[in-house]
């Protein structure tokens, strides 16, 4: 995605995103004993900027 991507598509990516991580959770908890736990690592920007190299 860049700076002059349509609304649309950053709605697209974040429409699947939440698609696909649902069901990721979804199978995942399907795998895991009553009371386990799960540990999620997720990388993050400093910048909203998606266009930008930080």
């Amino acid at each position: 995605m860049a700076r002059s991507s349509p609304p649309n598509v950053f709605k697209a990516y974040a429409d699947q995103f939440q698609k696909d991580f649902t069901n990721f959770l979804s199978l995942r908890s399907t795998e895991t004993i009553p009371q386990g736990r799960m540990v999620l690592t997720f990388l993050a920007r400093k910048n909203q900027n998606t266009s930008t190299e930080d």
